[in-house]
């Protein structure tokens, strides 16, 4: 999930990134309450059952983390327009 949203480009997914690459290094160091709320998104997205859609109106969060799970992240207006077809 780190790989996928290295470089996004915006600031919640780069404290995000910071956080799961402290994860990766020093795995049994507390986080900070802060790091626990930054990685809302990713937490989501690990927890969701793999056959599951997550829908979301935060889909430039979401969807490259559930696509780094190999997991589907659709905005609403995404599944309108596919029903509507």
């Amino acid at each position: 999930m780190r790989d996928a949203i290295k470089g996004a480009g915006n600031r919640e997914s780069d404290k995000r990134s910071r956080v799961l690459r402290q994860l990766i290094k020093k795995p049994k160091e507390p986080l900070a309450e802060s790091g626990c709320r930054d990685l809302g998104d990713a937490v989501f997205a690990f927890f969701a059952p793999k056959d599951a859609t997550i829908v979301t109106t935060n889909i430039r969060d979401h969807r490259p983390l559930a696509a780094a799970l190999g997991k589907t992240a659709l905005s609403p207006k995404e599944i309108l327009a596919e029903k509507s077809k």
